[in-house]
């Protein structure tokens, strides 16, 4: 899910900061099992190399590359400048703190670790309207995170047959599936939850989008066409400790329900400020579901 309020524009997308916040919630919350049958793929190739759409600031690669071995080759996409442009320091602060070697030569990251190597070059691609240039034809793994949700049946379609012409394994994680629970619970809940749903459906770039029910859109799809698909949840579960993730959240969520339905401003106030004392006073938990999906053209 996309809080509004980390837009930068309708056709920026993500803010660096936003993406910063999340990351620790991101790679705690990924399906343990997927990853692990995608790290045993992988290693059992002697090269590999990886495409990975609406890349951000590489919060995707610090996740998997580690578990991925050696011989990786990383193309990082997405259509924000700004945020490919912050890439080479969050690359080097994070080389830095797993005691990795990095160097760079010409327009390629070198990231050398024990246990892993990768090369790295980012690209600026619109996904919305460029999905044709994508490097499926010499791409071994086609992934991303946080994106099926705000994408169309369309492009969904144009992707899949992209990736089933050239039999690319597919990593899609952290796509919300409309699931929200706080606990301690209040009663306007539920009606922030509908009003949430019914706006991930809207618009985001690539048409109407398919919201909470993209995984399981992308699933029929993908088995339609004879590929095996594993399905895994990846929930945020956010600690009381969690405040400043929690609190972006809910100030998001206020100014999404807000604009999409102005007649409940007034019982939304009150939600908000419930949801805020909640959150300073270190009672608030958060749950948000999300769902990562795994597909290969052979067993997995």
């Amino acid at each position: 899910m996309k809080p509004i309020d980390q837009e930068t524009s309708s056709d920026q997308g993500f803010s660096p900061e936003w993406l910063q916040l999340r990351e620790s919630a991101d790679h705690a919350a990924r399906s343990i099992s997927l990853s692990k049958k995608v790290s045993a793929w992988a290693k059992s190739r002697p090269k590999l190399s990886v495409a990975d759409l609406g890349a951000g600031t590489g919060s995707n690669l610090r996740y998997l590359a580690p578990m991925l071995g050696h011989n990786q080759h990383w193309t990082l996409l997405d259509h924000d400048d700004a945020l490919l442009k912050v890439l080479p320091e969050r690359l080097g602060d994070w080389a830095a703190y797993i005691s990795a070697s990095i160097s760079i030569c010409g327009d390629t990251t070198n990231i050398t670790a024990e246990t892993f190597s990768v090369s790295i070059n980012c690209r600026q691609l619109d996904l919305s309207s460029e999905l044709q240039d994508l490097p499926c034809h010499n791409t071994d793994l086609v992934t991303a995170s946080a994106l099926l949700d705000l994408t169309s049946a369309d492009w969904l379609k144009q992707l899949t047959d992209q990736c089933i012409l050239h039999q690319c394994t597919l990593l899609f994680s952290l796509s919300y599936n409309g699931l929200i629970r706080w606990q301690p619970a209040h009663e306007f809940d539920v009606v922030v939850q509908k009003a949430l749903n019914a706006h991930q459906l809207s618009d985001k770039g690539f048409g109407p989008a398919l919201g909470p029910g993209a995984t399981a859109s992308l699933k029929q799809t993908l088995e339609s066409a004879g590929r095996n698909v594993a399905l895994q949840d990846s929930d945020w579960l956010l600690a009381a400790s969690e405040k400043s993730l929690q609190q972006n959240i809910v100030d998001s969520w206020f100014v999404a329900v807000k604009q999409s339905s102005p007649e409940l401003q007034a019982k939304l106030e009150n939600w908000h400020r419930f949801r805020t004392d909640q959150i300073s006073d270190s009672v608030s938990s958060l749950q948000v579901g999300h769902t990562d999906l795994l597909s290969t053209a052979h067993g997995l």
